[in-house]
Protein backbone atom coordinates (compact mmCIF):
# COMPACT_ATOMS: atom_id res chain seq x y z
CA UNK A 1 0.00 0.00 0.00
CA UNK A 2 1.44 3.15 -1.52
CA UNK A 3 -0.15 6.57 -0.18
CA UNK A 4 0.25 9.84 -1.44
CA UNK A 5 -0.66 13.22 0.33
CA UNK A 6 -2.17 14.72 -2.52
CA UNK A 7 -3.47 18.40 -0.44
CA UNK A 8 -3.97 19.86 2.99
CA UNK A 9 -6.09 22.28 3.92
CA UNK A 10 -6.15 24.26 7.15
CA UNK A 11 -9.35 24.99 8.67
CA UNK A 12 -9.17 26.70 11.82
CA UNK A 13 -12.87 27.39 11.97
CA UNK A 14 -12.88 23.77 13.41
CA UNK A 15 -9.73 23.68 14.57
CA UNK A 16 -8.11 20.91 11.88
CA UNK A 17 -6.55 19.75 8.80
CA UNK A 18 -8.40 18.19 6.27
CA UNK A 19 -6.11 16.02 3.81
CA UNK A 20 -6.72 14.80 0.89
CA UNK A 21 -4.98 11.26 -0.68
CA UNK A 22 -4.24 8.93 -3.35
CA UNK A 23 -3.32 5.21 -2.25
CA UNK A 24 -2.31 2.84 -4.72
CA UNK A 25 -3.12 -0.90 -3.08
CA UNK A 26 -2.19 -3.33 -5.36
CA UNK A 27 -3.99 -4.88 -9.07
CA UNK A 28 -4.89 -7.71 -7.03
CA UNK A 29 -5.77 -6.23 -3.94
CA UNK A 30 -9.08 -4.66 -2.61
CA UNK A 31 -9.43 -1.80 -1.20
CA UNK A 32 -7.84 -1.43 2.14
CA UNK A 33 -10.05 -1.08 5.51
CA UNK A 34 -10.57 2.48 7.09
CA UNK A 35 -7.97 1.19 10.12
CA UNK A 36 -5.14 0.28 7.65
CA UNK A 37 -5.69 3.73 5.82
CA UNK A 38 -5.35 5.49 9.22
CA UNK A 39 -2.42 3.90 10.25
CA UNK A 40 -0.92 4.95 7.55
CA UNK A 41 -1.94 8.20 7.02
CA UNK A 42 -0.84 9.13 10.72
CA UNK A 43 2.50 7.65 9.13
CA UNK A 44 2.81 10.01 7.09
CA UNK A 45 1.98 13.02 8.10
CA UNK A 46 3.54 12.52 11.67
CA UNK A 47 0.57 12.60 13.78
CA UNK A 48 -1.31 10.74 16.35
CA UNK A 49 -3.65 7.48 14.70
CA UNK A 50 -6.29 8.91 17.44
CA UNK A 51 -6.27 12.00 16.10
CA UNK A 52 -6.59 11.17 12.12
CA UNK A 53 -10.18 10.30 11.22
CA UNK A 54 -10.98 8.91 7.64
CA UNK A 55 -14.04 10.30 5.89
CA UNK A 56 -14.42 8.57 2.72
CA UNK A 57 -12.45 6.16 0.74
CA UNK A 58 -13.23 5.49 -2.83
CA UNK A 59 -11.77 3.07 -5.69
CA UNK A 60 -12.07 4.33 -8.91
CA UNK A 61 -13.59 1.57 -11.16
CA UNK A 62 -11.20 -0.84 -13.08
CA UNK A 63 -8.19 0.48 -11.40
CA UNK A 64 -5.88 -0.46 -8.32
CA UNK A 65 -5.96 3.82 -7.00
CA UNK A 66 -8.57 5.19 -4.39
CA UNK A 67 -8.95 8.85 -3.23
CA UNK A 68 -9.78 9.90 0.25
CA UNK A 69 -10.46 12.29 2.83
CA UNK A 70 -8.96 12.42 6.15
CA UNK A 71 -9.46 14.99 8.98
CA UNK A 72 -6.87 15.21 11.69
Amino acid sequence: MDIKITLVRENPLLRRREIRFSLEHGPAGKTPERGEVRKAVAAEIKAGIELVFVQEIKTKTGTSTAFGLANV
